[in-house]
């Protein structure tokens, strides 16, 4: 197991091509399916107290397109969704680019009420 550097509060660890951080109230796993291709999973409860957090887990993977799969995500609030947002303004000046899937329940209509239009397939 190898250790990537401290990110704000994450320390990533790597272990069969699958890279970890976690947080009080999250994990996130990120693996390569590209260069310039990463799907991440995030598993918990993300409301404001680690929105911050996320965005730099995220940004980690900076320069790379990302999925979020939010299906193990059981509540977001606009804070989460703000940084989400956050993340995929830095990713768009670098012409790549944040997808979520997986969204139900309440992280559905949180991103349906307060993301961008295009994250919740109707």
């Amino acid at each position: 197991m190898s250790e990537r550097p401290r990110r704000r509060g994450l320390r990533f660890d790597c272990f069969g091509g699958i890279e970890t951080a976690e947080v009080p109230g999250f994990r996130l796993e990120a693996s390569t399916l590209a260069e310039d291709f990463h799907r991440v999973r995030l598993t918990g409860e993300i409301d404001f107290t680690c929105a911050e957090a996320l965005a730099q887990g995220l940004i980690y993977f900076n320069g790379t397109s990302i999925e979020i799969d939010v299906s193990d995500v059981t509540f977001i609030d606009a804070a989460t969704v703000g940084a989400l947002v956050g993340v995929r303004e830095k990713l768009r000046k670098q012409s790549c680019e944040l997808y979520v899937t997986g969204a139900r329940g309440i992280v559905r209509k949180v991103l349906g009420a307060v993301g961008p239009a295009d994250w919740v397939p109707a």
